[in-house]
């Protein structure tokens, strides 16, 4: 009897270690933010006019509390890229082409060729898609770059 208490103590106390451990385990995940997401798309206001939008939510550095967001673009009489757009400046920065292959490609313009009007910018300013740039307004010496969205082109209906 007396071997039998201390094997029933140890798996007591074995079980209360595991409970305590795994119990730990959601609570931890639940606090994971996600460093750049994206949104489903929306059908952009009138105003705005005719493409659809979905936002791009980035942290700067990664524990930066909260997000700053970006848009990308979508139009369907452009249909062979996204648009990225900064509503802070109010100016298109880069595309990136919807046909990628798998292999993330970016043409990320010049600051002088950044323009609120995507019509304003002469299809050569933007480069060859290349390289990824930087999360926007992170250090590019850290080495964070952009995502890229989902694979899910929102569909335009027919005329």
């Amino acid at each position: 009897m007396s071997r039998t208490l201390p094997n029933l103590v140890l798996s007591g106390l074995a079980l209360g270690l595991f409970l305590g451990v795994a119990a730990t385990q959601p609570a931890m995940a639940q606090n994971y933010a996600p460093r750049q997401y994206y949104s489903d798309w929306q059908k952009a206001p009138p105003s705005r006019g005719d493409f659809h939008i979905r936002k791009y939510y980035a942290k700067p550095t990664p524990d930066y509390a909260g997000y700053r967001t970006h848009e990308v673009h979508y139009f369907s009489k452009k249909p062979k890229h996204y648009y990225y757009y900064n509503p802070k400046t109010q100016k298109y920065w880069g595309r990136c082409p919807i046909e990628n292959a798998g292999k993330p490609q970016y043409s990320l313009l010049k600051m002088e060729d950044r323009q609120q009007d995507l019509e304003k910018i002469p299809e050569s300013a933007f480069p060859p898609p290349g390289k990824m740039p930087a999360i926007p307004d992170s250090d590019p010496k850290e080495g964070a770059t952009l995502d890229l969205p989902p694979e899910d082109a929102p569909s335009f209906p027919a005329p």
